[in-house]
């Protein structure tokens, strides 16, 4: 699965929002039948994920002769650029597969189809997911997709650096972290840190403005829900980003916990352990792949790509343990969805339905591109990793264990990313201090409150 900041919604979103009308199931959809066949159309924007689900496409065309499936692939920013043109002129994909990012826009647009009477005239077991499931549950109580997969939070670091720094793989397996900055985790990225000198950030004398190899990624980088940096911290404390579970009133930036512990991850820039923002503009396949960052936050579809970057071994741990002794790690679900304007509902159905299905999902993930969302295919998965030396059994464990949690789905999102992404940058960049997040809070609040 991919997962993407809520600082990479695609802005015509916002801006095409009064073109999108709701378009009836006679509108002109992927095509005429061909040969007899009706035709489906599939949109991924995940490489790995196109290919593995290429598989199920031939299963399943094989088992509907009168049906034709095609999966095509783009990349993340043409992908929504070429669905919401789709949806302007009326020739969407019938399917696609979907992000929670998006679709209460497109809910909203009456662009997507409500599966209710389709799953409950298919008798479909929804309690077959493990994860998803209120994610693409919308405000009328509807279901507008099927969840596809899931990825959590994990730190990729730098087993020469951990070696380096005198550290072990259960150091990195085991860091803690408490509000006021106590725990593992900051003396490790000080022990990870090192200077043109060969000092490192725990050693005297350490030279915080000459450093050759920090010992964190830069930390401001991501967006409101503090997506594969900040976030699983936080989240062990309790505090929420939203008021609700889902479809919150307002963002809680002015809680001071929130604040104290934003300000001393801040310090970590301040201090040489982390580059200050701006520093490094590529990813963090290259970041990791310099030498340059020891270790660095992102999400378990990177797993195969950031664990084979040649020239250097790169292993992955757990979100911190907080003061309760548990993890708290961020995790979402993509989803597969129907547009409201196929002119082959029932056919659509029929292929998102398998698509959403043990025997789909565990062809599909005996390839390792993704973490499937129903557990008996998780377990494919799973050992097809561990074959190729990627052991994923402690993240099983977190979502087994309860100890993973979601961003809230919520309204307006391009309206809220427009307005806070300037004030995050003045924190990050060090023009504002942590007051700035009551500002942010009563934002949220005032465009989370229009309909």
């Amino acid at each position: 699965m991919t997962t993407r900041s809520t600082f990479q919604r695609v802005a015509l979103l916002t801006a095409t929002a009064s073109l999108l009308v709701p378009l009836a199931a006679c509108s002109t959809g992927s095509g005429d039948e061909a040969g007899g066949k009706v035709p489906i159309q599939w949109w991924t924007w995940d490489q790995g994920q196109s290919l593995s689900y290429e598989k199920c496409a031939a299963a399943f065309n094989e088992a509907n002769p009168d049906i034709d499936v095609t999966v095509s692939y783009y990349n993340w920013n043409d992908y929504w650029t070429k669905l919401t043109a789709g949806f302007v002129a009326g020739d969407a994909p019938d399917t696609f597969m979907n992000h929670a990012n998006y679709f209460p826009e497109y809910v909203s647009q009456g662009q997507l189809l409500a599966l209710d009477d389709l799953i409950a005239s298919s008798d479909f077991d929804l309690d077959r997911f493990s994860v998803g499931i209120d994610t693409w549950t919308y405000t009328d109580g509807k279901h507008y997709g099927l969840p596809k997969d899931w990825a959590t939070e994990v730190w990729y670091y730098n087993e020469d650096a951990v070696a380096d720094a005198g550290l072990t793989a259960d150091d990195m397996q085991n860091m803690t972290w408490a509000p006021d900055g106590s725990g593992t985790f900051g003396e490790i990225v000080k022990k990870l840190t090192v200077d043109a000198n060969g000092v490192h950030g725990d050693q005297p004398g350490f030279d915080k403005d000459n450093v050759a190899v920090y010992g964190l990624m830069p930390m401001g980088l991501q967006g409101n829900n503090g997506q594969d940096s900040w976030s699983g911290f936080l989240s062990t404390t309790g505090w929420t980003l939203g008021d609700e579970k889902n479809w919150p009133t307002r963002f809680q930036y002015d809680d001071q916990g929130f604040q104290d512990s934003l300000d001393w991850i801040r310090s970590l820039s301040a201090d040489g352990f982390s580059p200050k923002n701006g520093a490094f503009t590529t990813e963090i396949a290259d970041w990791l792949g310099s030498g340059k960052i020891a270790m660095a936050g992102s999400h378990t579809a990177n797993l195969g790509a950031l664990t084979s970057i040649e020239g250097v071994n790169i292993s992955f741990a757990p979100t911190v343990i907080g003061e309760d002794g548990k993890r708290s790690s961020l995790t979402n679900s993509n989803g597969d969805s129907i547009w409201a304007g196929t002119k082959h509902p029932d056919e659509a159905w029929k292929w998102v339905s398998f698509l959403g299905s043990p025997d789909c999902q565990s062809l599909a993930g005996e390839d390792g591109t993704f973490f499937p969302s129903i557990p008996e295919s998780m377990k494919v998965t799973q050992e097809a990793m561990l074959e190729k030396g990627i052991d994923v059994a402690p993240l099983v464990e977190l979502v087994e264990s309860g100890q993973t949690f979601t961003t809230p789905v919520f309204q307006r999102g391009g309206e809220l990313d427009a307005t806070l992404k300037p004030m995050w940058e003045k924190f990050w960049n060090f023009s504002a201090d942590a007051e700035i997040f009551d500002q942010m809070a009563a934002e949220s609040e005032r465009i989370l409150a229009q309909q």
